[in-house]
């Protein structure tokens, strides 16, 4: 099982819910030390996505941000919110 580690590397993948988003961040996720967040538009789907992929790959550390990339604003937003490492 994989733990929470201060010097991972957090990795943003757009489209996580998505058949080819999904599998990229369940590749990364299997690594160790990345941490994953999924950016994606649907909250029921993300929370579904994120937590079938801690389930198949013992990560802990996968979340996802709610943002529609083709919104300008939404981006914005979610760039403001980004508490990770840039």
């Amino acid at each position: 099982m994989k733990t929470n580690q201060s010097n991972s590397k957090t990795v943003l993948v757009t489209g996580g819910t998505g058949a080819i988003g999904r599998a990229i961040a369940r590749l990364i996720a299997e690594k160790d030390g990345y941490k994953v967040v999924i950016l994606v538009r649907n909250e029921s789907k993300a929370s579904a996505t994120v937590e079938e992929l801690k389930d198949a790959t013992g990560n802990p550390d996968i979340g996802f941000i709610i943002a529609d990339l083709a919104r300008k604003k939404e981006i914005l937003k979610a760039a403001d919110a980004w508490q990770g490492p840039l």
